[in-house]
């Protein structure tokens, strides 16, 4: 069976909200933001406690051998979410 991306994209979103509920859902999808650009990379978010809960993000590309981190850095737009 051939799904759309749109239809794929749709029901992983039902699923998330379903199985972790809203904030859940939520939690979970700030922590691998694709960002844009590059459809190669991904952008994967983390808060860390021993620098204030400063989000730092990590820019990889899974698809080199062995990946490879484009970069990483405390990403000032982040500050103040939760």
């Amino acid at each position: 069976m051939n799904h759309t991306p749109e239809q794929i994209r749709t029901a992983g979103l039902a699923a998330l909200k379903r199985e972790l509920g809203p904030a859940g859902m939520i939690r979970f999808l700030q922590q691998f933001d694709r960002g844009s650009g590059d459809s190669q990379l991904v952008h994967h978010l983390a808060r860390i406690p021993e620098q204030e809960n400063r989000v730092l993000r990590v820019v990889l590309n899974p698809l080199a051998s062995p990946v490879r981190v484009v970069t990483a850095f405390f990403d000032r737009k982040m500050k103040g979410t939760t």
